[in-house]
């Protein structure tokens, strides 16, 4: 191991890093880093609002069963549950299938629409359970919940057919969204204020690595392994604090 190495200082190709002085250069430019974090904050949030179509979400619950007609059914067996449970997944393709897409597009006159409503509409299951959740993300609030609305009109017949001897029962209705589901502002400029202050630190720890200059006789020391056997004064700062250093420069002013 080199010099450099024993006495833990990183060596390539002739930069030598002291963690030292680039935590001092951070504690300097402290201001500068704070100023990047409220820009690139700013920033986020500005484009945010610009470039980024917020869009608004509804969704509606279901219960699947493994049978047509509960009614006369005095007691559900385990079976009935572990099959209902199986439907909830192999519902959940099904509602986000193109056949039922296109059918739910077309009793809501939203034919134009099918390619962004393929991507729209998610279902998420509740585990182990009987119970599942259609979400329909759009730009508009009110044909989120209109062709929400449709689905939960045509789903139930549509997947009776498909899957035979099941049924799907809706819970809960879907409701036209009154807030804005994303996107995030929070998060976005909070993203930007770390993003900014990321690139100064990034900066100062570059030209920290670059900046090979001895900026005093520590320095010298530490990077060199070399004995200092003296120092050469700045005349114009001895002779302006009148120390003269010991060296006869300058004038010393006694009080």
């Amino acid at each position: 191991m080199n010099e450099e190495g024993k006495n833990g200082y990183f060596s390539t190709d002739s930069l030598i890093l002291d963690v030292f002085d680039l935590f001092r250069a951070l504690r300097k430019g402290i201001w500068l880093i704070l100023l990047a974090g409220i820009i690139g904050g700013l920033l986020a949030n500005l484009g945010t609002r610009l470039f980024i179509s917020p869009t608004y979400r509804t969704s509606f619950t279901a219960y699947v069963n493994n049978r047509t007609n509960l009614e006369g059914t005095t007691s559900v067996t385990s079976s009935d549950l572990s099959a209902a449970k199986s439907l909830a997944n192999t519902y959940a393709r099904i509602l986000t299938s193109r056949s039922m897409i296109n059918l739910a597009a077309e009793k809501a006159g939203m034919q134009d629409m099918e390619n962004m409503l393929g991507n729209a509409v998610a279902v998420s299951v509740y585990p182990d359970t009987e119970i599942l959740t259609v979400s329909v993300t759009m730009t508009d609030p009110d044909l989120a919940t209109q062709f929400a609305q449709v689905l939960t009109e045509v789903a139930p017949e549509y997947i009776s057919k498909i899957v035979e001897g099941s049924s799907m029962q809706i819970i809960d209705e879907p409701v036209r969204p009154t807030g804005k589901y994303a996107p995030n502002y929070r998060r976005n400029t909070g993203i930007g204020v770390i993003a900014g202050m990321a690139l100064i630190c990034m900066i100062i720890f570059v030209l920290e690595v670059m900046d090979d200059r001895v900026k005093d006789e520590d320095d010298l020391r530490r990077r060199y392994g070399l004995v200092v056997i003296g120092t050469i004064p700045n005349l114009l700062t001895a002779d302006k604090h009148g120390s003269g250093y010991g060296y006869g420069y300058g004038t010393r002013k006694d009080k």
